[in-house]
């Protein structure tokens, strides 16, 4: 489905991914597809014999594959991970759309923010007093940032996010929409009555390096500390992370898992769906 702005010799695919090249390397291809809605100029990947069958009815005359697989003809590439390489090739011959650099008009920028010249600030995005915002990021329409968030670079941060006082963002975090950070945390304490009263949320979320969290899923600020999420952790839609939880490097969160208060959750980790702590 997604097409590319010019054709992409399979040399050229090649030598981008480092892969070997079987057939004709100067095939030219147009898009990239799945294997049963690949026209013939389009791009597939076969991740494993399983999919054979459907390889031979496909109408692509080029596959990114697993060494071994018999493509029947066709040109190839080789990769012992196709699904990634594909995933790659997609991300630097196909790209999404890139709002133009700068502040969009109506968009609404305390004067004391920093603002990368490189950056793009959508129409109706808010940006806190004295907010950071790094080389290339993005913060797309109707975005808020509120007062002292720090952002690094190449982010972006879909419409719809909210990003409380001092949340801090590193570099290559992509924010689905909808995603919150910094909100008030579930604490409570009783009072002198034993009626629950909010105990005070004065800590920050940090979010490290390559962390990508999916729509509206929810990172709450630590009561006086820090809710952590490390590099390259995975967080899909609809998730719940209470505050001064640490999600370690890597960890895979999938859709409507939750995270009491507190919780750690180790490098590598996976919490599968509707699981929680």
């Amino acid at each position: 489905m997604p097409r590319t702005p010019r054709p992409v010799r399979l040399a050229e695919l090649a030598d981008f991914l480092g892969c070997d090249i079987e057939g004709d390397g100067t095939f030219e291809i147009g898009g990239f597809a799945s294997l049963r809605r690949a026209a013939p100029d389009e791009l597939v990947f076969v991740r494993d014999a399983s999919q054979g069958p459907v390889l031979s009815e496909s109408r692509a005359r080029a596959v990114l594959a697993l060494p071994g697989i018999d493509l029947e003809g066709r040109a190839g590439l080789r990769s012992p991970r196709p699904a990634l390489d594909f995933s790659r090739a997609i991300r630097e011959f196909a790209p999404l759309p890139r709002p133009d650099v700068g502040i969009a008009e109506g968009a609404l920028v305390d004067p004391t923010a920093s603002i990368d010249p490189t950056a793009s600030i959508g129409p109706g995005a808010r940006i806190g007093a004295r907010c950071r915002i790094g080389a290339r990021s993005i913060v797309f329409a109707n975005a808020t940032l509120a007062a002292d968030v720090e952002i690094g670079d190449d982010c972006w941060i879909h419409s719809g996010a909210v990003l409380r006082e001092e949340t801090r963002v590193g570099d290559r975090v992509v924010l689905q929409p909808g995603v919150v950070l910094g909100a008030d945390g579930f604490g409570l304490v009783p009072d002198e009555a034993g009626r629950p009263v909010s105990m005070v949320q004065r800590g920050r979320v940090v979010i490290e390096d390559d962390v990508e969290i999916g729509a509206n899923s929810t990172v709450d600020r630590a009561t006086l500390d820090e809710t952590r999420i490390r590099r390259g952790a995975k967080i899909d839609n609809l998730v719940q992370i209470a505050h001064n939880c640490d999600v370690g490097e890597d960890v895979l969160i999938v859709a409507q898992s939750g995270l009491s208060g507190g919780t750690v959750v180790g490098r590598g980790a996976i919490v599968m769906a509707q699981a929680g702590t």
